[in-house]
């Protein structure tokens, strides 16, 4: 659930700024009833703590999973990635929408 609830409002953040300008829905948008401006930063910061809480739940849950083979790129990514994922949304950085050369992916 909390996986699931990660991506959702990561996602959500990641893409205000654009659905905002476009008129589309967006859940973070209309929670908190952005202004033309966009999420004012204390609900920015309120969305944030709330993305964060769910991957501290998610970690939490992993926990209590008997685990063996796997564990440890579980964690990494519970731990290490969705963090990371969530820094570089909210830094504006994780993707560059822009970039001509997408054979990578």
């Amino acid at each position: 659930y909390h996986v699931g609830r990660f991506i959702y409002l990561t996602d959500a953040l990641e893409d205000a700024p654009e659905d905002q300008r476009r008129g589309r829905y967006n859940p973070a948008l209309y929670r908190y009833q952005a202004q033309d401006t966009g999420l004012r930063e204390a609900d920015r910061m309120s969305l944030m703590q709330t993305i964060d809480a769910s991957v501290s739940l998610a970690a939490a849950a992993m926990e209590l999973l008997p685990l063996r083979a796997g564990r440890g790129i579980v964690a990494n990514i519970v731990y290490l990635g969705m963090p990371g994922v969530l820094r570089a949304v909210a830094a504006g950085t994780f993707r560059n929408k822009n970039r001509a050369d997408r054979s990578h992916l």
